[in-house]
């Protein structure tokens, strides 16, 4: 909100405005009455004669804002009748509604180094918020006091991108075995979960080439493609491990594939950080096992043992899946 500069006449003229949600500004004994948090003051003595007005986070519904001229002592900004050409005369302003994503920096600062302008959805509704990285926190990430130092972020970025590449044994040793739909599972992680935490540790320090910040703003910023992707995949590496072990009929093979990716899929997309996407197809497939195991024990009319390798590592591989969980 703005006033022209002009001619006071020595005395101090001042635009005090109010905005409320839902009801009209109070006025009592002819003045406009408001809270801090909701008021707007603009003077002819203080330049540059302009307010800004910041609501975070407006909630829908109606808004109110009313405006009142009024002059003032100076000193202590107590209201005074006016004189001259004050007394009967309006005063003109000019008002600009704005609505920006996230803060009110630059629009390609808004969150400031530290922080990216997320959108989400609830319901019919959507609004933005600025995502902070590196311990800062604030409305567009301005505190510092828990900032992380530069050091534990690269070694942090380096233990989970890095990491990923433990991936590759499992993959030699799939396509040995000609195991391609195990291999081609096993590559997918290891190259969603590399690419998702890159973009989730390095997206706001502006160290990536920048065709690769923008692929990490379209798929993992705005659309969340590799968060879906990296926990589809590592719960579909569980899956397909399991039903390999089982050493089933290549068709019922390909029907329980197809089951997990249905299955894993909408766990997924229903909660991904939920116990559920771990808690159910896991079992399940471990269920699929030992039915295995009994209805081959049942037509050789004697219980299959498994050997001491094959039960140390699923031993193992179930240790190590009760641990994700």
């Amino acid at each position: 909100m703005g006033m022209d500069s002009f001619d006071a006449q020595n005395q101090s003229v001042e635009v005090y405005g109010c905005l409320q949600k839902g009801r009209q500004p109070k006025v009592e004994n002819n003045s406009l009455t408001c809270d801090e948090s909701s008021m707007i003051r603009i003077s002819s003595d203080q330049p540059p004669h302009t307010a800004l007005k910041l609501v975070p986070y407006p909630e829908p519904g109606m808004w109110y804002l009313g405006l009142q001229v009024r002059c003032v002592i100076p000193d202590s900004r107590l209201k005074i009748p006016c004189w001259g050409d004050f007394r009967f005369s309006n005063l003109m302003t000019s008002i600009n509604i704005h609505i920006q994503p996230c803060g009110y920096r630059p629009q390609g600062e808004i969150c400031g180094p530290y922080g990216v302008c997320v959108r989400t959805h609830k319901g019919v509704y959507m609004f933005t918020s600025c995502r902070c990285s590196s311990g800062y926190r604030g409305w567009t990430c301005d505190d510092s006091i828990s900032a992380e130092p530069a050091w534990k972020l690269i070694s942090d970025t380096l233990l989970l991108t890095l990491s990923n590449l433990f991936f590759l044994p499992a993959v030699v040793l799939a396509l040995y075995y000609r195991l391609y739909t195990e291999s081609l599972i096993y590559g997918a992680t290891m190259f969603f979960s590399t690419f998702y935490h890159t973009c989730d540790q390095e997206m706001n320090h502006k160290h990536l080439p920048m065709s690769l910040e923008k692929a990490c703003h379209a798929l993992y910023v705005s659309k969340e493609v590799l968060q879906f992707c990296d926990f589809f995949c590592a719960i579909m590496s569980f899956w397909v491990t399991i039903i390999s072990m089982a050493k089933l009929p290549e068709r019922l093979v390909n029907f329980l594939h197809m089951l997990g990716v249905l299955l894993v899929s909408i766990l997924v997309q229903y909660n991904r950080n939920g116990i559920q996407v771990f808690a159910v197809p896991i079992p399940l497939g471990i269920l699929i096992l030992v039915i295995t195991l009994i209805v081959r024990s049942y037509k050789r009319r004697k219980v299959l043992k498994a050997n001491r390798t094959c039960a140390i590592w699923l031993t193992l591989g179930i240790l190590c899946a009760v641990t994700a969980v």
